[in-house]
């Protein structure tokens, strides 16, 4: 992943007007837990999933951690290693 493209997650919500920082760090930690939460029940360790996933071991932990912002096709690709659908809902 490009980190020059990534300003991670601490940066974006710095950016967002007070009111807003809560709903979306509230949106963005669902993500993340989610992830993170279906990783463990399928009993996979970072490193089993980064080789799964093509994804290094240290950017999942940085995208679990809330230091790195995902992009959808990161996303994706780990929805596809762990056997998931990923759904984008804009309301």
């Amino acid at each position: 992943m490009n980190r020059k493209k990534s300003k991670g997650f601490k940066k974006i919500i710095n950016q967002i007007g007070s009111r807003k920082k809560k709903q979306y760090k509230s949106r963005y930690k669902s993500v993340l837990d989610v992830m993170r939460t279906t990783r463990r029940a399928m009993d996979l360790t970072q490193e089993e999933l980064s080789i799964m996933a093509g994804i290094s071991r240290s950017t999942i932990a940085r995208i679990e951690s809330g230091e790195e912002n995902v992009e959808v096709e990161t996303l994706m690709r780990l929805a596809n290693a762990m056997k998931k659908e990923l759904e984008i809902v804009l309301k």
